[in-house]
């Protein structure tokens, strides 16, 4: 199922009525809602080794940001869905570039690489963003 389709299902008729601008700008912003929700899922996850670090906030928040790409991958491989051959061939692109990203020697990875893993993960938790997307859906419809 692709996010369109995602998006259809989660928003039924209302989705549809949409332009396409419209749908995308909408994608764009629940891109960014996700985001958010897993910088805060994995900053939970390493809270304790950041205390040990001893950090100013601002440098935690740009720890988070700059490894939240290798987050995502280590999650899908937590899955034992794919291997790291495996995520590679999926978003197409060589060993190399993901084992930089896992590594942590690739903290700037272009647009397009890091689309192709964010996708990947989403297939790989459906459930979690379907959850996500529901709940942002109940928050904004409560507001």
């Amino acid at each position: 199922m692709s996010n369109r389709d995602l998006l259809s299902c989660l928003f039924q008729d209302n989705f549809r009525k949409l332009s396409k601008a419209e749908s995308i700008l909408l994608e764009a912003v629940i891109f960014v809602r996700v985001v958010d929700v897993f910088l805060e899922i994995f900053e939970n996850r390493y809270n304790a080794y950041q205390k040990l670090l001893k950090n100013e906030l601002s440098k935690e928040d740009e720890i988070m940001e700059v490894n939240f790409l290798r987050n995502l991958v280590n999650d899908i491989l937590s899955t034992n869905d794919y291997t790291l051959e495996g995520i590679a061939n999926v978003i197409r692109m060589p060993l190399d570039v993901v084992l930089e990203i896992v590594t942590g020697i690739n903290t700037n990875p272009s647009l397009m690489l890091a689309a192709r893993i964010i996708k990947l993960h989403s297939d790989v938790r459906r459930d979690f963003y379907e959850a996500l997307i529901r709940k942002m859906i109940d928050e904004e419809s409560a507001t």
